[in-house]
């Protein structure tokens, strides 16, 4: 299960996982997984639970108890990204303006970068005539 990613997780998985939360009435996990098996809670289901479906669908109505499921399944989700995801999600936040400068900026070293070695291999090759 650990080693899976959360989406392909079967319900079995889902079950272990939810058994050994931490911080949620541990007098109530045994029905909290009933509850997740009765409305068959894969990986792909949980990662789509809600604080409403949690209460009302699941009827899950401590409030601690679903604010930490539902904290549990963002922490292990991000856990997950790629470097190439988290990356982009970096950019996105990054201001326009200095978004703008960063691009401006590694453009300038490439086009420096292009230019040297153009120059370079221009050189060579008169040599080599």
């Amino acid at each position: 299960m650990n080693k899976l990613k959360i989406k392909d997780w079967s319900i079995d998985d889902v079950n272990t996982w939810l058994s050994m939360l931490k911080g949620v009435d541990e007098t109530m996990i045994l029905y909290y997984i009933k509850s997740f098996q009765r409305n068959n809670i894969d990986g792909q289901t949980l990662i789509k639970l809600t604080d409403d479906i949690l209460l009302n669908q699941l009827r899950i109505t401590p409030l601690g108890d679903r604010s930490n499921i539902i904290a549990r399944i963002s922490e292990r989700v991000e856990k997950e990204k790629t470097t190439v995801e988290k990356f982009i999600q970096t950019v996105i936040k990054l201001d326009w303006k200095l978004l703008c400068a960063l691009f401006t900026t590694i453009g300038t070293i490439v086009g420096g970068m292009w230019a040297a070695l153009s120059r370079l291999f221009f050189r060579n090759k008169d040599k080599s005539e």
